[in-house]
This record gives structure tokens, sequence and C-alpha cells, in this order.
């Protein structure tokens, strides 16, 4: 009962804690956002400081090809134009609630522009024929406003409005590392620390690190369980690999599980392969990299903590920062260190 009480107090100290942490861990270094000038929020009217003035391209063509995307969606199987601005509303309405608070939403609009951007820039430096894939049917990635009017019924009005504004009033805003997009990704709830995209994919991104977001652990569906037959886990593992010799004792066929300090799974021995933590999450549709394993009456049972693959900014603990008062400037300075924030940038 004790170890119960002190558990809540710690969890409590923790989420009280993160507004302040977030200064702290910023301490000793200059805040990489100075206003162009002093803008009005359209949804509060109050004054907040922005970010660092971009530079504007020259090229006037180059900045109007910038403004939009070209998607192949997979439902039609045609490569399809879609402004940036009606894409961030088509994406963040596929991702999101649109009464969340709205400096978690402005920062998520933020995370995702950067990130499509960055995808963006990297497939047209490679003279690719599109930008990045998307199902618009299924909302993978982005839906069009008709289907989404057509989901959403009486509160498309409402709702849609809220996105759109959020989304115009940063539409101009990206997050930088040396001065080009960041690879901002985003996940829906951490395990309680985001992780290192190094220590997870080997690429040394340092504004992709371990990131304190302890507001997670309380999530309603912070902690799940998915179970698999052994039949059923064995044939999943064979479509990945078909050399896959699984074990004849089942209980016998997972092991050398090797994780991160934060509870990640790095890599795990199954059968004959060994497989790297996020690849089986891939296999096997895993909510979670940070999972147990227990091997019972013929079922593998995982118990995972968090939603996502942890890297970059917590859209649950965004929300939970919003509603303790920081802003959407914080928030991605929390998520992102080592990265500066630009507002008045024209993609190039």
């Amino acid at each position: 009962m004790k170890s119960s009480v002190i558990i809540v107090v710690l969890t409590i100290v923790m989420i009280s804690a993160v507004p302040l942490l977030s200064l702290l861990i910023n301490s000793g270094e200059s805040v990489q956002v100075t206003a162009v000038e002093n803008t009005t929020d359209s949804t509060t009217g109050t004054k907040e400081q922005a970010a660092t003035t971009g530079t504007k391209t020259e090229n006037d063509a180059l900045a109007a090809d910038n403004s939009s995307f070209k998607i192949y969606d997979t439902s039609a199987k045609k490569v399809i134009t879609v402004s940036d601005i009606e894409f961030c509303c088509g994406a963040l309405a596929t991702e999101t609630e649109a009464d969340i608070p709205i400096e978690a939403l402005k920062a998520q609009a933020v995370a995702l522009h950067t990130y499509y951007s960055y995808l963006r820039s990297e497939s047209r430096k490679a003279n690719k024929e599109y930008d990045f894939q998307c199902n618009s049917k299924i909302w993978d990635v982005y839906a069009s406003k008709e289907d989404i009017k057509e989901k959403w019924g009486d509160t498309f009005e409402e709702s849609y409005n809220a996105i759109e504004d959020a989304v115009k009033s940063v539409s101009d805003t990206f997050v930088l590392y040396n001065d080009n997009f960041a690879m901002t990704k985003y996940f829906e709830i951490s395990s309680g620390t985001t992780e290192s995209y190094k220590e997870v994919y080997g690429e040394d991104i340092a504004y992709l690190t371990n990131v304190p977001s302890p507001y997670d652990t309380v999530a309603n569906n912070y902690k799940t369980t998915l179970n698999f037959t052994v039949d059923d886990f064995d044939k999943a593992i064979k479509s990945r690999y078909n050399d896959y010799k699984p074990n004849s004792d089942y209980s016998k066929n997972i092991g050398n599980i090797k994780k991160n300090s934060y509870g990640a799974v790095l890599s795990i021995t199954v059968g004959n392969k060994e497989i790297q933590g996020y690849e089986l999450c891939e296999i096997l549709n895993l909510r979670s990299k940070n999972f147990e394993i227990e091997c019972k009456e013929n079922n593998y049972i995982f118990t995972m903590l968090g939603y996502g693959d942890n890297i970059g900014l917590s859209k649950f603990g965004s929300c939970q920062m919003a509603k303790q008062g920081s802003t959407y400037l914080e928030i991605l300075q929390y998520y992102y260190p080592n990265t500066k924030i630009v507002n008045g940038y024209a993609p190039i």
C-alpha cells in the first residue's frame, strides 16, 4: 500500500514539474525564438513572441512550387497536388481531435508541416515524381475536406474551423536544424521518456533524443496487452522472413531480449532470427517497442507501454503541457532540443 502511494506521489510530482523541467533543460542556452514582430494569436487574441525571421526565397516560381505537396494517393492510384494549408488541415484531422488545447494543436501543426516539408525537400533533391504517399480513403496520412465533412457530419464546421485556424496561425512556422527542415517525428503516447533515434536506427540526429515525458504515464491507454497464438505468431514472422525456423518448444522460441535503459526493445531473438525491436513492432503491429512477453497456454502475451515509435513529440504529452500553460513554442523546443524555430519562413 505504501509503495502504491509513493508511486502516485512521484507521478504527480513529475507531472507538475514538466513545464519547469523544459525551462531547466534549456537553461544556459539562448532561446532560439526571437520575433519577426509581435504577432497576435488569432484564437486567444494575446500577443506572443514568434520565431526567428527566415529568409524568403528569391525565386518566386520555386516558392510557389513549394507551397503545395505532390502526393501519390494509393487509393486513387495517382499523384495529387494539395496546397500546404489544405494538406496540413487534412492530415491534422486524421491524427488528432479538434478540441485539444489550442497551443498543443498549433505545436502538432508545426511538427506535421515541418516533417512533411522535410520529406518534400528530400524527395525533390532526388528528383522523385512525388513527395510521399497517402491513402486518402482510409485516412492514412491525409483526407480531403469533402471526406472529412462526410465523416464528421454535424460537428464538421466547428471542428474543421478549429483545425484550420490553428494551421493558418502557424503556417509559416517551421522547426529547423542547421538551417534545414528538421525531421520532426511525432507519435501518440510515450513510455515515459522519448527515445534516441540513434539508439533505435543507428543515425545520430541531435534533436531526436531522450526527453522525459512523464505526463504520458497517466494516459488511459498507456498500458495495453495483445495476445498471439503460437501459430499466428509464427505465420507473422514467416511472412517477413522466409527462412524463419521456430524452436519446437514455443516457450524457448523467444530470448536474448536487448533493451535500452528506458525499457524499449532494441533487438530480440525469435527462433533462428535476430530481429530489431522496431521491425518486430511492424511485423506484429505492436503499439510500442517498450514491451514484455509472457509465454502462457500456447500464447505469446505482449504487455506494452505507450503508443507509437516514441521518437520526437508526444502528442499526449504536448496536450498535457498545453493544459499546464506551455505555449506551442515551448512545447516544440522541449521535444525537439537543439533546433531553431523559425517564423516567416518560405519552404525552399
